[in-house]
């Protein structure tokens, strides 16, 4: 079918377009690949929802271009709405549909013959984000262009909402201070989305007792701050890391192994210490704030070595007066 088209589709585009077999050939693949799904969707009677999923999808897109040149308008005539934001910023953020609130269609309570368009919120967002998408940006949309909405837009934040997480590269003031987001994204929408796309359910009761039964780690080091708890005044807040290897992997350690520690360890950090900097690549959390550590040691480079090293500034006199 291909070999008698694509002579006639060059003589067609002649001598405007010069287009090679190839690309022609590449094209009229893509849409008998294009016709072939669509036929298999109509026969499985999936069609209809997937035409819904494109229509909000263009005109989620359609949104997003309409406020990137709003922004822009208002960056052009320094706005006072927008002045305080950095304008490659602003623009990159608006960019990604991920910050753009998803739209349904519904039919109007009040008119069942006509079809109104129910604006989600979604729980990340700040106060002051809805207020610049929805009371600058739209109504400057609006107003710059000839073609207006025609269906009236239902705006329910409590009712209407989505709980998800931030995107990674959302800014603070974009987003609000949520609490146990990542155990209610966890708990109140994964787990349940996938016990319902599955037909093995768990047998077993699960039992929730976070101030019970929990272990005292610290956060992974690429751990997003939305997934995080600010924790005040606990045990590994300074002393984590003694804490981490002495209570919890040493114990543990102890238990798993038939060969047991013979002789006992004795702690007593305020006279059995080293008083060295902390590894270059430590995290925060493994490390004590230490007023005036750089005077307990000594930048030292002894005799016959290539590399400066930290010797300790009482052991370097007792030392000197030795010799």
């Amino acid at each position: 079918m291909v070999s008698p088209t694509v002579p006639e589709l060059q003589k067609s585009l002649a001598p405007k377009f010069r287009p090679s077999v190839t690309q022609l050939t590449k094209w009229l693949n893509s849409i008998h690949k294009s016709r072939r799904a669509t036929a298999r969707m109509r026969n499985s009677g999936k069609l209809p929802k997937d035409l819904r999923r494109v229509h909000a999808n263009n005109r989620q897109n359609d949104k997003k271009l309409r406020r990137i040149k709003a922004a822009k308008e208002l960056f052009r005539k320094n706005n006072p709405n927008v002045t305080d934001y950095n304008k490659e910023s602003l623009l990159r953020m608006l960019t990604d549909r991920a910050f753009h609130s998803p739209k349904m269609s519904d039919t109007d309570e009040e008119d069942r013959s006509k079809t109104v368009v129910n604006v989600y919120d979604l729980s990340w967002r700040s106060a002051e984000l809805k207020h610049l998408l929805r009371n600058v940006l739209d109504p400057k949309s609006a107003s710059s262009t000839t073609a207006q909405l025609q269906r009236k837009r239902n705006y329910s934040d409590e009712i209407q909402r989505y709980d998800f997480p931030p995107p990674a590269k959302a800014p603070n003031w974009a987003c609000n201070e949520q609490e146990d987001v990542l155990k209610h994204l966890l708990r109140n929408v994964l787990d349940p989305k996938s016990a319902s796309s599955t037909t093995t359910q768990l047998q077993r009761k699960r039992n929730y007792s976070d101030e019970i039964q929990r272990y005292d780690f610290p956060p992974p080091a690429k751990a997003p701050n939305w997934a995080c708890n600010e924790q005040e005044d606990v045990v590994y807040d300074t002393e984590f890391l003694k804490h981490l290897l002495r209570n919890v992997l040493d114990p543990k350690s102890a238990s798993s192994t038939t060969t047991q520690l013979q002789r006992k360890r004795n702690y007593s950090d305020e006279i059995q210490r080293y008083d060295f900097p902390p590894p270059a690549k430590a995290p925060n959390w493994a490390c004590n704030e230490q007023e005036d550590v750089v005077y307990d040691t000594e930048f030292v480079q002894t005799e016959g070595e290539d590399e400066p090293s930290f010797a300790n500034t009482s052991s370097s006199k007792i030392s000197a007066e030795q010799e």
